[in-house]
């Protein structure tokens, strides 16, 4: 189970539909801020939730570090449209297991994903 929470209609538009293509994947829904995101994990307890660093009410990070109170299983996912070390380091310190850039390739994100589950 995978959700996803980003605050760009379009790059989770995105994202959902990469998720949804993969038959190994189940989509549990998207949120668009962190308390959204807190919400939506702590209902699904899903396997991992795809976080944007920068939403609104506290970002990836705040977001990443209640989750894994609330769902101590899920792994976390991080996108950035940054590829500077401030989001990977925040994220990172948040509980990220991965940071992709976003405009990854949909293999590259599929792949993370899949990889974090299995961890």
């Amino acid at each position: 189970m995978v959700m996803i929470a980003d605050d760009d209609a379009f790059a989770r538009a995105v994202i959902e539909a990469i998720v949804k293509r993969d038959e190994g994947l189940e989509l549990v829904g998207s949120a668009v801020d962190a308390p959204g995101a807190i919400e939506l994990a702590g209902e699904h307890q899903p396997d991992v939730a795809v976080l944007d660093w920068m939403m609104p009410g506290g970002g990836g990070p705040a977001a990443a570090r209640e989750i894994l109170l609330r769902s101590p299983g899920t792994k976390i996912v991080a996108l950035t449209a940054s590829d500077g070390q401030e989001a990977e380091i925040d994220m990172l310190r948040a509980g990220a297991r991965s940071i992709l850039v976003k405009g990854c390739a949909p293999e590259e994100l599929l792949r993370t994903i899949r990889s974090a589950v299995s961890l």
